[in-house]
């Protein structure tokens, strides 16, 4: 059914500024971009990040701007979507003010925009449609990735809603792409968990408090709600430059900091998730869903996908981690806040940073950030996970599979392997240590006993050395 266009004046004539990365969704993008210029609350500034595609994605985007003078586009070297979205927060702040038109119009009769001086975004052009491109002074702010796409009121719904509230979090609806079938109903969505059936607000001390009745950790849903922009800029948050997952941290931190969280419990947002995709709930992780700019490390890890995705999992984790401290040290998190967060939330990103000594490189340089994790491990009794990954089980049973991906990682293997051996002497007995019945995460490490890695390292273990 068509959706009629709302008149923005019945909401105080709010400007909703929508961030949408872009990278190799030429498949994807049209479906996303539809949603987006047909949304019934029009008084709307698109900003489309085009962060490095070399398919045809760009393209498609400039088609979208050359029809809607709302639409502008940022056209930049790959730095990650961490990097894209900060990108376009500072456009929408008014820090990207260094500009001068290169020309009157290219060829795709857009206005072409060059950024001159301090670069750091690697930006190469600015396109829009307009001829004098004036920063807009935008009230909310909202992100959507570029292969998904939202209900064509989902804007209308929100902005309704925004008034006095610092974050608006609404629900999604999964949409499985390719070979991956799944029943989306089966899996609840987060705030599905959390038994919200009703429109309310609440403060962050009792949302997180209820994550520990529901066994709620995870916090990785940027795109899942609306945001007070000014707030934002007050918080002076971005999204840390981590290799995965920094929604989790922008999210948490801002959910940590507001004063009103809405609870919108509305499927508006369509998550697609497709072969591709970083999450894509297969279990696997191919060469192809490991981004571009981290590609260069695998060589550190014998070219296996799985185990340097491992390994950035991990230092996102400490990364983060470190910087979530520091926001409290501050005082920018209210000390209920702080202590619910210490007891709850930040106990899972401890559990995967501390992993970070079981990998046999550390090429982004992430070890040293346990010197201030580890006070935290100690006082919550946070380590089998990592201890279960340390193991001579666990380490050579990794060695071993790794060895058949190439002939390449069967010549190292013998080195790794050597190496594994050499540390014996000091993970030997941790499968059998009684000990780590006392810890916080023993759970999660007796899910690590289940890997293939931990079963084929076991029984070589048990021929060599029983």
């Amino acid at each position: 059914m068509q959706k009629t266009k709302s008149n923005s004046n019945e909401y105080g004539n709010k400007i909703v500024g929508i961030i949408i990365p872009i990278y190799n969704v030429e498949k994807f993008l049209n479906e996303c971009l539809d949603s987006i210029v047909n949304q019934t609350y029009t008084n709307l500034e698109i900003l489309l990040i085009n962060d490095g595609s070399t398919d045809s994605s760009l393209q498609i985007a400039k088609e979208y701007a050359q029809k809607d003078s709302r639409i502008t586009i940022i056209d930049k070297e790959n730095g990650g979507q961490a990097n894209a979205r900060n990108a376009g927060i500072e456009f929408f702040s008014g820090e990207l003010v260094a500009i001068t038109k290169e020309s009157a119009k290219d060829a795709d009769s857009l206005h072409s925009y060059q950024i001159i001086g301090e670069n750091p975004y690697q930006i190469h052009t600015i396109y829009s449609l307009k001829s004098s491109l004036e920063i807009p002074i935008i009230d909310y702010l909202q992100f959507v990735d570029s292969d998904d796409y939202i209900e064509l009121d989902c804007v209308e719904q929100c902005v309704k809603r925004m008034r006095g509230v610092d974050v608006l979090w609404f629900d999604f609806q999964r949409k499985y792409e390719g070979n991956l079938n799944y029943d989306s109903a089966k899996k609840p969505t987060p705030l599905t968990k959390y038994g919200f059936c009703e429109e309310c607000k609440i403060t962050p001390a009792a949302l997180f408090t209820q994550s520990k009745l529901v066994e709620r950790k995870w916090y990785a849903f940027t795109w899942q709600g609306m945001l007070d922009f000014r707030f934002l800029q007050a918080i002076s948050l971005k999204f840390a430059n981590v290799p995965l997952e920094e929604d989790h941290h922008f999210w948490l931190l801002l959910l940590a900091q507001s004063q009103c969280i809405f609870i919108f419990p509305q499927k508006l947002y369509f998550y697609r998730i497709h072969p591709h995709s970083m999450t894509n709930y297969g279990g696997k992780t191919g060469l192809k869903n490991i981004p571009k700019q981290l590609q260069c490390y695998l060589k550190d890890f014998c070219g296996n996908p799985m185990l340097l995705h491992k390994y950035c999992r991990a230092g996102s984790a400490a990364t983060m981690l470190v910087d979530i401290f520091r926001q409290m040290e501050s005082g920018k998190i209210e000390p209920q806040t702080c202590a619910i967060l210490k007891q709850n939330i930040l106990n899972r990103l401890c559990m995967l940073a501390m992993n970070l000594e079981s990998f046999q490189a550390d090429p982004m340089g992430f070890l040293p950030l346990l010197a201030k994790i580890k006070p935290y491990a100690k006082e919550q009794k946070i380590g089998a996970y990592a201890l279960l990954h340390q193991s001579l089980e666990y380490q050579l049973g990794l060695a071993t599979l790794s060895s058949f991906k190439s002939i390449s990682n069967f010549l190292k293997s013998f080195g790794v392997i050597y190496r594994v051996l050499q540390r014996y002497k000091k993970l030997k007995n941790i499968e059998n240590a009684n000990s780590l019945q006392d810890y916080w995460d023993f759970k999660e490490s007796e899910h690590l006993k289940r890997h293939l890695s931990f079963r084929i390292g076991r029984k070589l273990t048990k021929l060599c050395f029983d």
